[in-house]
């Protein structure tokens, strides 16, 4: 009968973990309507260290005048719950951002934490969205 319980439990706790990571979730395709796009990958766990990165990401791209990246959407995705899309644009970490041309042909990456209050270096992408409007 313990083992019985046990096992129930075990399970139960698996079925609510899957559910909470939206292991089950419908993976929706990522529609960009024929238009560039910033994606930014992120994650919402890990230690403290990893979650300060994450916050001051998240702060540092909504801080950024919507001029300097001439209005393109800046869609956020997270890492755990998007395994489709991580697999699709080799994303293995985050933070990440990726600059997305209207054929959804990645055009600009970064990978890489500049510091961690702010993690994005973004005036090459600025000038990389410059080339982008100049090549249209």
């Amino acid at each position: 009968m313990v083992s019985i319980f046990l096992l129930s439990a075990v399970a139960l706790i698996l079925i609510l973990k899957s559910i909470e990571l939206g292991w089950f979730a419908p993976q929706t395709p990522l529609a960009l309507n024929n238009q560039p796009a910033l994606l930014f990958f992120y994650n919402d766990r890990g230690c403290e260290c990893a979650m300060y990165v994450y916050r001051h990401a998240k702060a540092q791209l909504s801080a950024w005048p919507e001029e300097k990246h001439s209005g393109i959407p800046i869609i956020p995705i997270n890492l755990e719950r998007r395994p489709d899309l991580a697999h699709e644009y080799q994303v293995i970490r985050a933070t990440t951002l990726l600059l997305l041309d209207s054929e959804g042909q990645i055009l600009w990456r970064q990978d890489e934490v500049i510091s961690d209050e702010y993690p994005f270096d973004l005036i090459p992408l600025e000038s990389q969205i410059e080339i982008m409007k100049v090549s249209k």
